[in-house]
């Protein structure tokens, strides 16, 4: 596991990890890993949303048939709420 040290980090920045740490009774190493690995994607967590956005390209990319009509949402709506 890789280590890292962070030279000239903002102090405010600092002191709401602690406080975030402190707060959940977790480490500060610990909630900057998890902020870290909620915002930056890695290579297979890309990887995964590209598959991803190709299956729904290829659902978009497909005819609705002919004879099929859609409802208006707004019909859809007044529907749910007759219920």
């Amino acid at each position: 596991m890789a280590t890292i040290n962070i030279e000239n980090f903002d102090d405010e920045l600092y002191e709401a990890l602690r406080k975030r740490a402190e707060t959940r009774g977790t480490s500060f190493g610990a909630v900057l890993t998890e902020l870290v690995k909620q915002h930056i994607p890695t290579e297979s967590e890309l990887a995964a949303r590209h598959a991803y956005f190709e299956r729904l390209s290829k659902i978009h990319a497909k005819p609705v048939p002919e004879g099929v009509k859609f409802k208006s949402t707004e019909d859809m709506l007044h529907e749910d709420r007759d219920r």
